[in-house]
């Protein structure tokens, strides 16, 4: 890379469940746009086989940092044109995943060892990186659903039931983040502020207001509403929880979510209230710490 042109990488790092499939789908119908003014996009998928897959690889089956390090760099280098200043990644894996709230009782508990992977990885430029934040009590029943689609049953007060309850989970997450990266190179916004704000943080994503990017993206595949997860408890009275996990597209697909449909919602009043002062506490410790954008 041309040492006169100021290169830099934006790294979008999702969290899950926080606009993520809508964002990479407005970078990809993007692309050439982008690249039109310099600046190169490489899609999710692409990222997820050659990077996120060779973090994974290294930490489960011990193969050679240098080699890890070498192939990431390769790839990212191969990909990022001279004559492009800014190189955007979006993939929320690369942080861990919902499966980690179950299996290991935490929320993306890794991120830190695997970013410090990507970070020794990336080639000298001015990285900035994108994390957004979302509500518990939107979050979890939404990871629940995501955990659905890909694991045997369990039923939601299994999939959080050994979260510990005083952790700060997006705070804890958003530090591991800053310890790699840096406070001044980190960027958070609340997932709920995403809606209205969405052409700002689309413009900080792409490190460029100027470029007019086309929104028009088809819809994000059908999610799992309340009356779909009912279904798939009742349906695992009678099933396995690997019969029950095979029923769960059909599910989505007889009661998507929808105005009629809302989204799964599985908790009494107190503990809504819980997990909302939870999440607002959280918000305040991350604003006071001068990571949380400032938004309209």
């Amino acid at each position: 890379m041309e040492n006169n042109i100021i290169k830099r990488i934006n790294l979008h790092l999702g969290a899950h469940k926080t606009a993520t499939t809508y964002i990479q789908k407005v970078l990809r119908a993007n692309k050439d746009r982008l690249l039109s003014h310099g600046i190169k996009y490489i899609p999710m998928q692409n990222v997820r086989r050659n990077i996120t897959k060779a973090i994974r690889v290294y930490r489960n089956r011990g193969v050679g940092r240098t080699k890890t390090v070498t192939d990431i760099r390769d790839f990212i280098n191969e990909r990022f044109p001279e004559d492009c200043h800014t190189l955007v990644l979006s993939e929320e894996n690369l942080v861990g995943n919902c499966r980690e709230i179950y299996f290991k009782a935490d929320l993306y508990p890794d991120a830190e060892e695997r970013l410090r992977l990507l970070a020794e990885a990336l080639p000298a430029c001015d990285i900035n990186v994108f994390f957004s934040v979302r509500q518990y009590v939107d979050f979890l029943p939404s990871a629940y659903c995501e955990f659905l689609r890909h694991n045997d049953f369990i039923t939601f007060e299994e999939f959080i039931g050994r979260l510990d309850l005083d952790g700060e989970f997006w705070v804890r997450a958003v530090n591991a983040i800053v310890s790699v990266f840096g406070r001044e190179n980190v960027h958070v916004w609340p997932y709920g502020r995403f809606r209205g704000n969405s052409v700002r943080i689309m413009a900080e994503l792409v490190s460029s207001a100027d470029i007019r990017l086309s929104t028009g993206v088809k819809e994000a595949r059908p999610s799992l509403s309340d009356r779909s997860v009912r279904a798939l408890y009742r349906l695992s009275k009678e099933l396995s929880p690997a019969e029950v996990r095979v029923q769960v597209r059909a599910m989505t697909d007889a009661y998507p979510k929808s105005e009629e449909n809302t989204g799964f919602m599985p908790w009494n009043e107190g503990q809504r209230l819980f997990w909302e002062g939870k999440y607002e506490s959280e918000l305040v410790h991350l604003r006071h710490d001068g990571l949380v954008m400032e938004l309209d």
